[in-house]
């Protein structure tokens, strides 16, 4: 079982829209690696369809390295087509050392060694009951 979010990611200094992918023993926090903001503002809806193909011909059928990650096994392949166009900025695997801490539009993931945030705040519950069922506590920060 995974589940599969879309919303704004933040690692170190980098904030970028991107995806949350949670599965039964992991949290990896996606970026979206098609950039069509330029596309949009010069030239609308056209300007981002162009861009999304010429992006996707350059990048071919390969998938992405973390594709081959175990905890990722059981995607679907609908899933994985989703995930063509991302990278992995951390991984988060359900430890102990593991502390979740909601933020206003979503949640902060730190495991000691890196820190990570996803904002999406209209699946925050469904996020909050699914880490709770993994065995990871939602703390909040005082």
């Amino acid at each position: 079982m995974h589940l599969l979010f879309n919303g704004m990611i933040t690692t170190g200094m980098t904030e970028c829209p991107g995806k949350l992918l949670l599965t039964k023993k992991s949290a990896f926090l996606l970026a979206d690696t098609e950039d069509v903001k330029n596309a949009a503002l010069f030239f609308g809806i056209v300007g981002v369809l162009l861009s999304l193909f010429i992006s996707r011909m350059r990048a071919g059928n390969s998938e992405p390295a973390f594709l081959t990650d175990q905890d990722l096994a059981d995607l679907t392949s609908k899933d994985k087509k989703k995930l063509l166009y991302t990278e992995a900025l951390a991984k988060f695997s359900f430890s102990p050392s593991l502390v979740v801490n909601p933020t206003k539009m979503g949640f902060r993931f730190l495991d000691g060694t890196a820190s990570g945030t996803f904002s999406g705040f209209m699946h925050k519950k469904k996020i909050s009951v699914f880490l709770q069922t993994q065995g990871i506590s939602v703390t909040p920060t005082i």
